[in-house]
């Protein structure tokens, strides 16, 4: 199978791409079902994919739309989009790495993810 600390990873990846252009709240919603029954499929505990992605819908820093937030700091004009992509994405890379690393070593302590 594919280890733990990359699907974490990719998850988290998918989940922070999608959070840029839909609400967090949303998108754990619609999202959080559809990998806890992907996880039962995969004979893991649904924590394993359910966690990295919960985690990762935080990860909306690079577009004004992401939330709230952002587009207030992009409508004061100060802060240009090229700024925000690059930093953001910097923050969203971080954020992956983070959840990748974190969720089988942490996550396992925590949570059982092995069972």
């Amino acid at each position: 199978g594919v280890p733990p600390g990359l699907l974490a990873a990719a998850v988290a990846a998918a989940i922070a791409v999608l959070t840029e252009f839909t609400s967090n709240v949303a998108t754990a919603n619609v999202v959080l079902p559809l990998l806890g029954e992907a996880s039962a499929a995969l004979g893991r505990s649904p924590m394993c994919l359910m966690l990295p992605a919960t985690l990762a819908c935080s990860f909306a820093f690079m577009l004004p739309v992401a939330t709230p937030p952002n587009a207030v700091a992009y409508a004061t004009g100060r802060v240009p989009l090229s700024n925000m992509l690059r930093r953001g994405a910097v923050l969203n890379a971080v954020g992956v790495a983070l959840v990748g690393a974190l969720v089988p070593s942490l996550g396992s302590l925590v949570f059982d993810l092995d069972s």
